[in-house]
């Protein structure tokens, strides 16, 4: 499983290539069986930070199941969805793969998960997946307007703080690269070298709500988180991460404002570090 955009620092994972190399890989090296190594490889790719952000499409993908979470586009808390190639019957149609249960008892959900289906819920998922895909031209100036505000967030930091500002992740071009987005368009990670990032959020969470890293693996506790890390992100820099993401309903003189708040508490840390 790989995720296909990360949720700390919003970095878009090339899908398709890991796709294709495995599936070369298996197809070259691999024992075939009757039908062959490379038909019982599944890819599977957790697209809950992308879909609603950017275009998403399971066969540009390359991929055999894909999952989904509500509340990130716009639907209720609480509902999911998982795509599966072929249908809960099997990823080719004929019954030969089959999703396990995961919860035993009634046969609701094609029998994969017993209980009463949150129905409510169920239509707002839907509802705001066909909203989405009703006008791609306007989810794509939306995309675009959201990268604005991100790059207008970092260009203004990067300004009062020359040299002590770390991007983590690609940069965030004006509009997609050859169709597609290096990182999400609303997504923001930054690191302020020689802070904590907790210290600066205390100062502004008023005005400003963002998280140190991940939102879902937020505490009290500095530490590096484990995708920080791994990307050799600076210690200095990474200790002082802080994420910030727009959504719809963000507006330019919230950007400002944001900017101003993070900067004024910045600049008060930093001098009393000195």
């Amino acid at each position: 499983m790989r995720k296909h955009a990360n949720n700390e620092v919003g970095a878009v994972q090339p899908i398709r290539e890991i796709s294709d190399a495995v599936r070369a890989w298996a197809d070259e090296f691999g024992e075939r069986g009757k039908q062959g190594l490379t038909d019982g490889i599944l890819i599977h790719t957790d697209a809950c930070q992308s879909v609603g952000k950017i275009h998403v499409d399971v066969n540009d993908l390359g991929v055999d199941l894909l999952s989904m979470a509500g509340h990130k586009l716009y639907a209720p808390k609480g509902i999911g969805a998982l795509y599966v190639r072929g249908g809960a019957k099997g990823l080719d149609g004929d019954g030969d793969f089959r999703l396990q249960r995961i919860m035993h008892g009634g046969g609701q959900e094609l029998g994969l998960r017993a209980g009463t289906e949150n129905v409510g819920l169920a239509v707002g998922l839907g509802t705001a997946c066909r909203m989405l895909c009703q006008d791609q031209q306007e989810s794509m100036t939306e995309q675009m307007r959201q990268a604005s505000l991100i790059r207008s967030l970092h260009v203004q930091l990067q300004a009062k703080f020359i040299g002590q500002i770390h991007l983590n992740g690609p940069e965030l071009p004006a509009s997609p690269i050859n169709g597609a987005w290096p990182r999400l368009p609303n997504t923001l990670s930054i690191g302020f070298r020689g802070l904590k990032a907790q210290e600066i959020l205390g100062k502004v969470q008023d005005v400003v709500s963002a998280s140190a890293g991940a939102a879902c693996h937020s505490s009290n506790i500095p530490k590096i988180s484990s995708v920080l890390a791994a990307m050799q992100v600076p210690e200095d820099a990474a200790l002082g991460t802080i994420r910030f993401t727009v959504g719809r309903y963000t507006t330019e003189d919230e950007i400002n404002r944001a900017a101003e708040a993070v900067a004024d508490a910045a600049n008060e840390l930093f001098k009393q570090s000195v």
